[in-house]
């Protein structure tokens, strides 16, 4: 807040900045011939300033009081024409789209056009009242998709937030708080087993499929204890043959941190067996030209449907196996969450604790793959009884 004595130092040419402010976007500046008010202020977007008076013609008092008018006229001026929720959606969509993984986009963008664009897309945004948005999501959470509409509701607050702070919509209805009307979400963890029962799972698996690409892309998923869809984009690019790694940038890594992966025997046959038609390591299927894409992510739900694992094991369940086992066999809980990707400890350790245990993780991924190796054979033994040694 402006005072008395604030000014008259800035009339006297003791202020090196020549300006004051008095919060709210008022500023008192000191200019060659005059001192001038200001009101500064955004709207769609855009900085909008403007000269409302001079000192000391118009008071200190006068000048907030004037301020708050002159902003309100203005910002009714521009927001009377608010923009769409169609507008609003796509300008936010496209301001996220390079911090967000793009398959992650994907399911964002049909997600909001399916609920918040088809229903409300033609409409004002600030014409929009929490009881039409929340009538509208109730039919989701009638058939059952509970976190569905827990989704939006963070997108929509999310949009809300960032649409109102730069000026884009003037709202007269609070849409950020819809979510206290649906109870919390019940956390649905991945579908998993125990790492003794992996024989079975690949019996199953052997007496419906052979070893083909998709038998590659399970087995790499197993031994590289990634995500799927970090699998599922991998290029050649991101191996390390002389140091023996795989490096996997930041930006398609969920924690957005470069994570290493140490290649380990069972890593380097796949990948020499695997022809390099494309830069992705799992291209999809070459037909039509799209040999330069990656393969689908949901190919190996589809395949644990088909032996009849589906809601007993998910691709993303296989990370759950690998930590069971790393537990298992006292591995450091630091090295084991590292293999997974994970970070671990508060925020001053992070900051801080930048190692990566790849040497210890070299030995423990080759035990692991080892395992997982040998769980594999087991299996084959068991869909095929003739192929077992005497």
């Amino acid at each position: 807040m402006i005072t008395y004595i604030q000014i008259q130092n800035l009339i006297k040419g003791l202020n090196p900045k020549n300006r004051l402010s008095d919060g709210n976007g008022l500023e008192l500046r000191h200019l060659k011939n005059a001192d001038k008010w200001y009101v500064r202020f955004r709207a769609n977007g855009k900085l909008i300033q403007e000269c409302i008076g001079s000192y000391p013609e118009l008071s200190l008092a006068e000048a907030r009081k004037l301020s708050q008018t002159v902003k309100t006229q203005g910002l009714n001026q521009i927001t009377n024409q608010s923009c769409t929720v169609a507008e609003a959606v796509n300008a936010w969509l496209e301001k996220h789209s390079q911090e967000v993984l793009a398959s992650s986009m994907r399911n964002i963008r049909c997600r909001l056009n399916l609920h918040l664009l088809i229903p409300f897309g033609h409409r004002k945004f600030d014409e929009i009242t929490p009881m039409e948005v929340i009538t509208e999501w109730d039919k989701i959470v009638q058939s059952g998709r509970l976190q569905t509409v827990k989704a939006l509701c963070g997108e929509l607050r999310q949009i809300v937030t960032w649409c109102t702070n730069t000026g884009r919509v003037r709202f007269q209805y609070d849409l950020t708080k819809i979510t206290d009307n649906w109870p919390a979400a019940k956390v649905k963890h991945f579908p998993t087993i125990d790492p003794s029962q992996l024989p079975m799972f690949f019996k199953a698996w052997f007496e419906r499929f052979t070893m083909n690409f998709n038998f590659y892309l399970l087995m790499f998923v197993f031994y590289t204890l990634l995500r799927q869809n970090e699998v599922v984009n991998l290029q050649w690019s991101w191996i390390d043959w002389e140091n023996r790694m795989i490096i996997v940038p930041a930006e398609q890594m969920k924690m957005k941190r470069i994570h290493r992966v140490p290649i380990t025997q069972q890593m380097e046959d796949i990948l020499k067996i695997l022809p390099k038609l494309s830069t992705y390591v799992f291209p999809a299927q070459i037909l039509r030209g799209a040999r330069d894409r990656p393969c689908c992510k949901t190919i190996l739900l589809w395949c644990f449907a088909k032996i009849g694992f589906r809601n007993v094991l998910s691709p993303h369940g296989i990370r759950s196996i690998g930590s069971t086992w790393f537990a298992q066999q006292n591995v450091r809980r630091e090295v084991r969450e590292t293999c997974l990707a994970h970070r671990t400890g508060n925020d001053v350790e992070l900051t801080y604790q930048n190692y990566d245990y790849i040497e210890e993780r070299r030995v423990v991924m080759q035990q692991w793959c080892d395992f997982v190796e040998q769980s594999m054979k087991e299996g084959l033994e068991l869909a095929f009884p003739v192929l077992k040694a005497p």
